[in-house]
């Protein structure tokens, strides 16, 4: 964790998503975290540090098409669920509940599927720039969520293959790792792997990332 604050604006080049994310948990934070690649824009939403939503403006992550894709719904029910969108104003997910598309079950599954890989999503851009603006959220455009923080951290993390970028993000080679004792800095759970548990379990401050 970088002893200096980190800028409330930036590029992810240089500070990479879960430090960023870690640091509005270790301060508590309340607001929306804007990132923004191209012509791609995608928010998540913290309440006192822990992420509680996400959204974005790419056609692909919103939830029709994400039901869709899952299989959750016929392309015929998507195109209703739309036009009855466009003349209604109401959640799309709303639409499909009430015309028997869709259960309240599978809406909620669907629209935790849904926040999950838009943040996980955000972990594969190398570059972009973020924005974070701290303040009360909008109770009429978030649907807070019950989630794990640190699932959602290490599931993004676990979406970065590109070997060339772990070497550069992560400290040298002979660097010893050892385990936060700042209270701030831990999370209550993580579902780990085995795999990731056996690794965890070779971080006692004398091995280096190299022994480990």
């Amino acid at each position: 964790m970088p002893d200096n604050p980190i800028s409330p604006s930036g590029r992810i080049r240089d500070v990479r998503l879960p430090t960023l994310l870690q640091f509005l948990r270790r301060e508590r934070k309340t607001g929306i975290l804007t990132l923004r690649r191209n012509d791609l824009h995608k928010f998540i939403y913290l309440q006192e540090g822990d992420i509680v939503f996400a959204s974005s403006l790419y056609q692909d992550d919103r939830l029709g098409e994400m039901l869709l894709k899952a299989g959750k719904i016929k392309f015929d029910q998507y195109e209703k669920s739309v036009d009855l969108l466009k003349k209604t104003g109401k959640r799309q997910g709303t639409i499909l509940v009430e015309e028997g598309m869709i259960t309240p079950k599978d809406l909620f599954e669907g629209v935790l599927f849904q926040v999950k890989e838009i943040i996980a999503s955000l972990f594969t851009w190398i570059d972009g720039e973020y924005a974070f603006d701290e303040g009360p959220l909008s109770s009429e455009d978030v649907i807070t969520i019950n989630m794990s923080t640190a699932n959602l951290i290490l599931e993004g993390v676990r979406r970065i293959n590109d070997w060339t970028r772990l070497m550069n993000d992560l400290p040298p080679l002979n660097h010893v790792l050892q385990v936060a004792t700042d209270p701030r800095d831990l999370f209550q759970t993580m579902n780990m792997t085995s795999m990731e548990r056996d690794v965890m379990r070779q971080v006692d401050g004398r091995r280096s990332l190299r022994d480990i």
